[in-house]
């Protein structure tokens, strides 16, 4: 039934439904939906079947709202929607539906049989108005294409596929078809190999893969049992699909001979071995070098108890004490100090700017300090680090 509703907010909504077998359990599913609540109102039911509670329902505007009662049975069926105490608008159904069970003559399709046939339905995309819920039962309503024998539980006995357009490789999950005792494929767009789990299938007696565009050869095992007779075997119509017992070998590449594999590596590893010695004899320069531009000190001790001495400042230009005070105009400009003495702003002859630390008489640990800095500069180069151009060493004027 559908859309029915009361007057008045006080009244019940009954339904009665007479069923024709009081042994049958019935399932009632009640339907409804608001469509006219209006600012300030509301709607809510209390739904009983058979005098007994089923559940309270507050309804919104075209939201659906379904409702399912427990399994009941009997002859007369007794259904009542009431209006709840604060609901300001009287009940209403828009539908109710009644179900019962109908056992099935027999078990379900085997479990392996069942999931093939759903894996090739979902690879090959099939359509069909038959392909739809247990493959095999009921008999009446059977997968098109199928067979099914029916001694215990169902078993899928045959599969006729052909000129169903199908596309791609055959499906491994056709292995699990176990009972199959013929196979049709024929007249479709299947492509790859033949596949080894053809042979494998245990019941197979009948299998037609002709009109396809497979290729490669057929497992030697298939045509063992096409020989002794027992397995039909239909290939026709797959041009690029050899059929030979001596296939296999026509795709193995034949060997070279007189081709030995020492002469090559032999040459190979001297080649590499050079390579690394030149590689050595380059690092072993460029550490020479760097060695050579190391600043050699000894040092004695001034009258203030700091230390001075000589260096060997390799590759960089000496300057005299008076050249210092020329370049630096004789020591006006301050542009920093150190640890061991100020730095000074200065200009060479060819009008390059420097820079001039000074080392102050004063300093104790300066001295060390100096050549420190001195020796990083030697021997460290970087675009954000200055460039050592020179040095001076008269005694106490360093520089």
């Amino acid at each position: 039934m559908t859309a029915t509703q009361v007057q008045n907010v006080t009244d019940p909504l009954s339904l009665n439904w007479t069923s024709n077998n009081s042994t049958v359990v019935w399932y009632i599913y009640f339907h409804f939906v608001e469509l006219q609540l209006q600012m300030g109102q509301f709607r809510e039911l209390a739904v009983y079947v058979q005098d007994e509670f089923v559940k309270t329902i507050m309804l919104k505007n075209r939201t659906p709202v379904t409702v399912a009662s427990l399994p009941i049975s009997g002859h007369d069926l007794n259904l009542t929607v009431n209006a709840t105490a604060r609901s300001s608008l009287p009940p209403l159904l828009n539908a109710v539906e009644f179900f019962t069970v109908v056992r099935l003559p027999h078990t379900p399709t085997f479990l392996d049989d069942f999931n093939a046939m759903y894996d090739v339905k979902k690879k090959y995309g099939v359509i069909g108005d038959s392909w739809q819920g247990d493959p095999c039962v009921p008999a009446q309503h059977l997968w098109s294409g199928l067979n099914c024998s029916y001694d215990s539980s169902p078993r899928i006995v045959s599969l006729n596929l052909s000129s169903s357009r199908l596309e791609g490789p055959i499906a491994t999950s056709i292995s699990n078809l176990t009972e199959v005792v013929a196979l049709d494929l024929s007249n479709n767009l299947l492509i790859g190999s033949v596949p080894d789990f053809l042979a494998q299938m245990p019941s197979l007696k009948v299998l037609n893969l002709s009109g396809n565009n497979l290729n490669g050869s057929v497992p030697q095992t298939l045509l063992k049992k096409k020989a002794d007779g027992s397995l039909l075997l239909s290939l026709d119509g797959n041009p690029n699909l050899c059929q030979s017992d001596n296939c296999q070998t026509s795709n193995v590449q034949p060997k070279k001979k007189g081709v030995s594999i020492a002469p090559i590596i032999a040459p190979v590893a001297a080649v590499l071995f050079l390579i690394l010695l030149g590689a050595l004899a380059v690092l072993w320069i460029i550490k020479r070098r760097q060695i050579q531009n190391v600043t050699t000190i000894t040092t004695t001790t001034n009258s203030n108890g700091g230390s001075i001495g000589t260096s060997r400042l390799s590759k960089n230009r000496p300057f005299t004490s008076t050249e210092l005070a020329r370049i630096t105009n004789n020591f006006i400009t301050v542009i920093g100090e150190g640890g061991f003495g100020k730095v000074y702003f200065g200009r060479l002859d060819n009008g390059s700017q420097v820079a001039v630390k000074k080392l102050s008489p004063s300093s104790k640990q300066g001295y060390k300090e100096f050549h420190a800095e001195a020796q990083l500069l030697m021997v460290v180069h970087h675009r954000n680090l200055v460039s050592l151009i020179g040095y001076c060493e008269e005694f106490e004027n360093m520089g």
